[in-house]
């Protein structure tokens, strides 16, 4: 049995909007319970993982190349984040190499957010979202500056929300 093309879009989507209730209730919730939510992330990286299939299929139609390279560190990033989170979890990693593993995961996000952007420029969606990706990214990158305001992380857990409903939509509007 195989799952057709549009199918895979609507489900994607599902799991993106999924993503953007998680990064909002996260963005709220982070300033009081820090320790006691960040299993969330790892949902959403494996949300995320499940989505990549319709996100991949969406890409293709600007460049096949690009696309499946931007899958594949998308991918990268996501699987990053989800291993340096249990092997944490299970005291395997140090708190030094968790950081380490986890900055690694979400730079590589961050250049897919850019990369997806750039991609949606060029005409695969809408030229809102392409902006609001590399808008995200930008603002990504600046909560990795030392001394970094809460605020700016809280900004930025929000962008990422807008960004998953954005895309869900996107990839939604392209399976009808």
């Amino acid at each position: 049995m195989s799952i057709s093309t549009e199918s895979l879009r609507k489900l994607g989507s599902v799991f993106l909007f999924v993503n953007g209730f998680i990064f909002i209730f996260y963005a709220l919730v982070v300033p009081v319970f820090v320790h006691g939510v960040h299993w969330l992330i790892t949902l959403v990286a494996i949300l995320f993982l499940v989505a990549l299939p319709a996100i991949y299929h969406s890409l293709i139609r600007v460049r096949k190349g690009v696309a499946k390279v931007v899958a594949v560190l998308f991918g990268f990033a996501m699987i990053m984040i989800v291993v340096s989170d249990l092997l944490f979890v299970l005291s395997i990693l140090s708190a030094l190499s968790h950081e380490l593993a986890y900055a690694l995961g979400n730079g590589v996000f961050v250049f897919c957010l850019l990369a997806i952007g750039v991609l949606a420029l060029k005409g695969v969606f809408s030229n809102w979202f392409g902006y609001l990706s590399v808008l995200t990214a930008i603002i990504g990158l600046s909560t990795y500056i030392p001394g970094g305001s809460g605020l700016l992380s809280i900004i930025s857990l929000l962008l990422l929300a807008a960004w998953s409903f954005a895309l869900g939509f996107n990839i939604l509007r392209l399976a009808a």
